[in-house]
């Protein structure tokens, strides 16, 4: 998460602090690959500040993908529990 993202949603701003973590999961994505590992951690972020700005279903939507790319890449699997 982007430092200045994080502030915001330390701050509680998590209106100010989405559109950043969307800003920085499209760049890693277009500039480190969807299936990174640092990109999926940047979607991790994403959906926390999702759930925590109140929109359930986006963030059900975003883990619900996260969860099935991480199933995908087994050098990874031991980060991901059940």
């Amino acid at each position: 998460m982007s430092f200045l993202a994080g502030a915001f949603m330390f701050l509680g701003e998590l209106q100010r602090a989405l559109p950043l973590a969307q800003h920085l999961v499209a760049t890693s994505e277009r500039t480190r690959g969807p299936d990174n590992s640092g990109t999926m951690v940047d979607k991790m972020n994403l959906a926390m500040v999702t759930l925590m700005a109140g929109h359930l279903h986006e963030a059900t939507a975003q883990l619900t993908a996260l969860e099935a790319a991480l199933q995908s890449r087994p050098d990874l699997s031991h980060h991901h529990r059940e």
